[in-house]
């Protein structure tokens, strides 16, 4: 062949084009390469042992509408039949076809296989259909698609989070009678045949072969920053994360267990989500980079999945909830939920017909008992937005809420703070959403975590500017007399303690413990975690004051010996008491790092005349840690699992969920 420029090894490949020109020459080629007859070589590969395989052009395939990401052929030796719940499909499959997938950014799968279109080049070619013959290669048909697997459509220009964006690839089981794509979003799909129609096959045209979708693996694919789980029982677990998602999670029984799936997807939205928190009665709170904190309600389709799943609430659903809609859906280009047809509302195109049969049949027969494949999780498990709550200047940092003395739903938020002015916490009341109160004066910089005590009585406040505020709810006898003295009867908190300088560099976290609302932990990048308590001031009256009762140095910085310090990046106490014989109760306490690492200790309660002791528990293994900074750290309020009976706390199993920016929770 023409065009060698230097000698070859026995274990080299040259590639040429088919004029026998080499791949460095001249483009001047072109239009000899156009004139070649068809089907004659357009590029050889000349191996070292002297041999040379031809390549020509069988066919070129039209069916993507966006940029092919990978391709593969079917695997040769599946099993010979394939059986299936439906009578009309399970014949077997003829191994000898060639079959070949394409995945593609337009969201779907394809698999193409070539017509029968000239059954007589068939008996030309003996025991061996598939082999090529000189300058056709196949059997003189056209490729066409036979199954197309994914989810075509969705919602085109709407966030990320609402549709598949796409796969970015696809592979065949072994035996090939399973496929499992990869996803934009990092998303596993996964499909199994269901065998070929009856009838199709040999001089039939191309085969018909169905394809059932299975559970898909799900997941954030940006950091994850904050978690949260249901107030009432632990029934499930929301995150948020920077990808704009807000995901639910709740735990499936299995053959092998008990095992965790993405459930829902109450909010997608077009801002990064920064945090989040549970509200009762099935109910949320989310901030993102933007000025609203949004609250969502869930539909009842949810909580009949969530009853199916043996997690929900008890009774029938349309006798608790009837005033919930049915569902919810996002308009293209808008930011929030609506509800659907079921609600009043007109549902996009496509779930319509889905939200009225829905909405028809809510009998026990009717619950849905499979989980949602990922183009319902991002389209029709959204949860209806029902307040917007205004008022902040800049992007939502931080997001707590309780139920007050009184029994008030509030919901507290801080934003990013470029001056004094805006380093303040707004108080809101969910069920009206008007603001009910703006904490000023305790911080001169950017708040970053909120927690409120368990009774609702004390709401802690920490920020960059290394300060741990204490606001207290004041009683009616307090905003009697604060009406009197300065007309403040009408505030809910007042700033009841503050430590300037609580750490030495930014406290990046704090927490109450449940079982001790007196007492409370930060966190922050001097590697430090602080336990604090709260007591009555010594000059007597309302006054409190705050005290630090320990420092505690992570087990990782303890084993370096002090040195390369890692900051504490979430905190957690347990809601239940560790009991030891007859050690006295002491509660458990999670702390995350930077590092990823988690630690557990044991922290006991302050009684009087005798101070409390900590220990170092264990921590969590390398591999089953995080890789990156830890965003957040909550038990499970109530361990079904673990809880023997009503109150009786020994024994109790804990459930500590975590998240962090490493994409996982």
């Amino acid at each position: 062949a023409s065009g060698v420029s230097s000698p070859t090894t026995a274990d080299q490949d040259i590639i040429y084009d088919g004029s026998g020109s080499s791949s460095d020459d001249n483009d001047d080629d072109a239009e000899e390469d156009d004139a070649l007859d068809e089907g004659e070589a357009r590029l050889r590969i000349q191996h070292g042992n002297g041999t040379e395989t031809a390549v020509t052009l069988e066919a070129l395939l039209l069916g993507h509408e966006e940029a092919v990401t990978s391709v593969s052929f079917r695997p040769k030796g599946a099993s010979a039949s394939m059986p299936s719940q439906d009578s009309n499909f399970s014949v077997p499959r003829n191994d000898a076809s060639p079959c070949l997938m394409t995945s593609s950014m337009d969201r779907t799968i394809l698999l193409w296989m070539e017509e029968n279109a000239d059954d007589d080049d068939d008996d030309d070619l003996g025991d061996n259909p598939t082999a090529s013959r000189e300058g056709g290669g196949g059997r003189g048909g056209a490729w066409v698609p036979m199954s197309r697997v994914g989810a075509a459509g969705g919602i085109l220009g709407g966030p990320i989070g609402s549709s598949l964006s796409g796969f970015v690839d696809a592979t065949f089981s072994p035996d090939g009678n399973s496929i499992a794509g990869h996803g934009y979003g990092g998303s596993l799909h996964f499909w199994s045949s269901s065998g070929r129609k009856h009838g199709c096959g040999e001089g039939d045209g191309i085969e018909s072969e169905r394809w059932s979708a299975g559970p898909c693996l799900t997941g954030h694919f940006r950091g994850v920053s904050g978690i949260s789980w249901e107030v009432s029982h632990g029934q499930y677990l929301l995150s948020a994360g920077l990808d704009q998602t807000c995901r639910l999670w709740t735990s499936v029984p299995s053959e092998t267990g008990v095992t965790w799936h993405e459930a829902g997807r109450p909010q997608v939205h077009g801002f990064d989500l920064n945090a989040l928190a549970c509200l009762p009665e099935h109910r949320l709170a989310s901030g993102a980079d933007e000025k609203v904190t949004r609250i969502f309600e869930a539909p009842k389709a949810t909580l009949r999945l969530l009853r199916s799943l043996k997690q929900g609430t008890e009774g029938s659903v349309s006798n608790i909830d009837a005033e919930r809609p049915e569902r919810a859906f996002l308009p293209s280009l808008g930011l929030s939920n609506r509800t659907t047809i079921a609600g009043g509302v007109e549902e996009e195109e496509g779930y319509e017909a889905t939200a009225k049969d829905d909405a028809d049949d809510d009998t026990a027969s009717s619950l849905q008992v499979e989980l949602p494949t990922e183009r319902d999780l991002g389209v029709i498990t959204l949860w209806p937005e029902v307040r917007k709550l205004f008022g902040h200047h800049y992007e939502v940092v931080c997001v707590a809420s309780t139920i007050t003395p009184t029994g008030i739903v509030i919901v507290a938020s801080a934003c990013k703070a470029r001056d004094v002015e805006n380093a303040s916490i707004m108080i809101f009341e969910v069920q009206s959403g008007r603001c009910l109160q703006v904490l000023k004066g305790g911080h001169r910089s950017t708040v970053v975590s909120l927690s409120f005590s368990s009774d609702g009585q004390y709401l802690a406040s920490a920020g960059r500017d290394r300060r741990l505020c204490l606001w207290r709810w004041r009683s009616v006898d307090q905003k009697d007399a604060a009406g009197d003295k300065a007309g403040g009867g009408d505030e809910l908190f007042y700033l009841a303690s503050a430590v300037d300088s609580a750490h030495k560099r930014i406290i990046w976290c704090v927490h109450f413990c449940p079982s001790d609302p007196s007492m409370l932990v930060s966190g922050a990048r001097d590697g430090f975690a602080k336990i604090w308590q709260i007591a009555q001031s010594d000059e007597g009256g309302d006054d409190i004051e705050m005290s630090e009762l320990h420092k505690i140095e992570p087990s990782c910085t303890a084993k370096a010996g002090g040195k390369d310090k890692t900051a504490v990046t979430a905190v957690a106490f347990a809601p239940r008491l560790l009991r030891n014989g007859t050690a006295a109760p002491a509660a458990v306490l999670a702390i995350g790092m930077e590092s990823g690492e988690i630690d557990l200790w044991s922290v006991g309660l302050p009684l009087p005349y005798q101070s409390a002791a900590c220990h170092f528990l264990c921590a969590v293994p390398r591999n089953l840690s995080h890789i990156s900074t830890v965003k957040g750290l909550a038990f499970r309020p109530r361990d079904v699992l673990g809880e023997k009976a009503d109150g009786d706390e020994g024994g109790s199993q804990h459930t500590l969920a975590s998240c962090g920016t490493d994409n996982g929770g």
